[in-house]
């Protein structure tokens, strides 16, 4: 998402979802303070994209939701999904993202 260009040409609204992503990291990284694991990814991010060093220091946070996203798709343009964000009861480190594609697209 962050350093990928394939990223910018997929998600029809980049910018939104990559701040989105990285105040989801900042929430977990609040979560765990001093983790290497967390401090490694962000260095490496921060690193590799002028966005991060931005937007980083802008101290944004955000939790797992539900929402939309808009994709372009090489065989079916521009789709708009639903998604639905879940913790995992025993490993509420985990998220289980659920995706539903517009009754359209699944129709093409």
């Amino acid at each position: 998402m962050l350093t990928e260009a394939a990223a910018r040409e997929v998600l029809v609204d980049w910018e939104r979802e990559a701040r989105n992503l990285l105040a989801r990291l900042r929430a977990i990284a609040g979560r765990h303070p001093g983790h290497p694991r967390v401090t490694r990814l962000v260095a490496e991010l921060t690193a590799a994209s002028p966005e991060v060093r931005e937007w980083w220091p802008q101290y944004d946070i955000q939790f797992s939701h539900a929402g939309r996203k808009r994709f372009r798709h090489p065989r079916l343009g521009e789709i708009t999904v639903s998604h639905a964000a879940f913790h995992v009861a025993e490993r509420p480190e985990q998220t289980l993202v659920v995706y539903q594609l517009p009754d359209s697209a699944t129709d093409r």
